[in-house]
Order: structure tokens, then sequence, then C-alpha cells
């Protein structure tokens, strides 16, 4: 009897190497998407390796970034398989992270596939619904803000993004949707054309926040799990990574550049700090 996956890609979260993270997760959904689509397949089976005590929130998360793709989704049992991405002996390696994108540059160097995310047509049409709500020009920016906060770590500075926004924001001719449930960073004021998305009903849809991305006219953020999404995206884009932030694993995938390989000109990742000149910088690149 054939099985109902046979057809499927056959994915694995190994729990016992790195908790199961909103960026990693969209990393590992692109690595299948990309994979189905070179082959023909029809959906993404997905696997959660470990404890079960560690995979009760996991499957929660599983479903919000698995569920939400254009392909068939199905969570399996915790079984290793021989055809599994990424394998056993990949995921065995020392330097091995769910977060890394050197498998999508592989990807993309072997099959010329661009890595966008492949969202559900329901959801993408929800997007564009919230979309037309706003007049004018559209940006979604997320604004990473984890204790302790340290700037090194790429968190947001809200005094800088404040004289940002006094710049920028517009109600009705230049809006900035502030995607994430992160609290707002210490001196970062609000004000009109400027919303937050956990304020609104949006907030409480996760995958609708991060669908989101995809129908802006930009995209503008710290370097988080969230931004992923603007990678893997035709949106122009500039994320800011501080330099001392993860400095091995970035000079290994994107070397001294700003594009990775499978990116637009204007879609771009900054590894310095993100003052209010050079945000204003990043705005003048993905508006133009």
């Amino acid at each position: 009897m054939k099985s109902e996956t046979a057809d499927y890609v056959h994915l694995v979260w190994d729990l016992n190497r790195e908790r199961l993270t909103i960026g990693g997760a969209l990393v590992l959904r692109q690595e299948g998407e990309m994979i189905a689509q070179q082959q023909g397949s029809k959906g993404l089976a997905v696997s959660l390796v470990g404890p079960e005590s560690t995979r009760k929130a996991a499957k929660r998360l599983a479903h919000v970034i698995f569920g939400s793709s254009t392909y068939s989704y199905q969570l399996m049992s915790a079984t290793e398989r021989a055809n599994t991405w990424p394998t056993a002996k990949v995921r065995g390696e020392d330097d091995f992270s769910y977060f890394s994108f050197s498998r999508v540059n592989a990807l993309h160097l072997k099959t010329g596939l661009k890595p966008r995310l492949q969202w559900r047509e329901s959801l993408l049409a929800s997007a564009s619904q919230v979309r037309r709500c706003f007049s004018g020009r559209f940006y979604c920016v997320h604004l990473k803000s984890v204790a302790p906060f340290d700037p090194e770590e790429s968190n947001a500075a809200g005094p800088a993004w404040s004289a940002f926004f006094r710049q920028h924001a517009a109600e009705g001719k230049c809006n900035f949707l502030l995607i994430g449930d992160d609290p707002l960073p210490l001196g970062l004021e609000l004000r009109p054309g400027v919303i937050r998305a956990k304020s609104t009903p949006l907030g409480q849809d996760l995958a609708l926040q991060l669908a989101m991305i995809g129908v802006s006219d930009g995209f503008l953020g710290m370097a988080s799990g969230l931004c992923t999404v603007a990678n893997f995206s035709d949106t122009p884009h500039v994320i800011f990574k501080h330099s001392v932030h993860h400095p091995v694993e970035m000079s290994r995938e994107l070397g001294s550049g700003r594009i990775f390989p499978f990116a637009g000109d204007r879609q771009q990742l900054w590894r310095c700090e993100a003052n209010t000149a050079e945000l204003s910088q990043a705005f003048h690149l993905i508006s133009s």
C-alpha cells in the first residue's frame, strides 16, 4: 500500500539540536518548498525528533509555519527515514543550524530557483484585504526587542526609530505596520502612520502578520526570525544586523557583501548600527 506521504518532501526538525523557532522553521519550510518545486512533490511532511516534553510547543508553531504554505502539510510521528531533509549526517555536523541559509544558497545554486515562500492562497487574500485598508504607501517593520535588549544582539534602538518615523511616517500617505509581539523598544514613541499589529485583530494571527510582508511596498527591520519572510520574498527590504552579531556565520553565508546570492539589488542585509541616518538611507533604497 502506497504511503499517504510518498510524494511529500520529508523534513525533520531535531529538537535535540535546536528548539523550534519562527526563523529556523521558515528556513526549513523554504528548503522543503524548493525541493518540492524541483521534484514535483505535492506536500511537506514534518517530523519532530526529540523528547515528548519538547514537542508540544513545537507542534503548535509547526502548524502555523508549515500549515500556512501552499503545499499540503502533515505532521508525522518522530521516526527517522532514509530520505529526510536535512539528513541525519548533515544534522550531526558541528556547525549545523536550522537558522543557516547555507542549504538555501546551495539549493539556489543547484536548481536556479529563487527562495520565495509560497503562501496559502486564502492567507494571501486576507493579507491583500488588510493592505487595502491603508491608503498610500505601506511598509512592514520588525523591531526586535528581546531581553537583555543589547544592541549587539541586533535589538532596535527606540530613539533612532522614533526619529526615523518622525521624518517619514504620515497617516494615509506613508504607513508603517510594526509586526511581531516584541515589547516596544525603550524610547520609541508611536505616532500617526505607525501602528502595531499587536494592537489590532491582525496581531492575533502570526501567519497573517508574516504574509503581510509579501503584500507590502517594502520592509525594514532588525535581524530576527520574522525577517526571514522578507529574505524569501520579492519585497524590497533592508535588514540590520549588528557587526558583532553572529560574525562567523555571516561571513560564511554573506562574505563581506550585503546581498545574498538569491537576492535583488534592493534586498539587502546591512551589518551596521541602525541609527537614524542609516535608517533613512535604507528607506530611500527600498522606496526608490
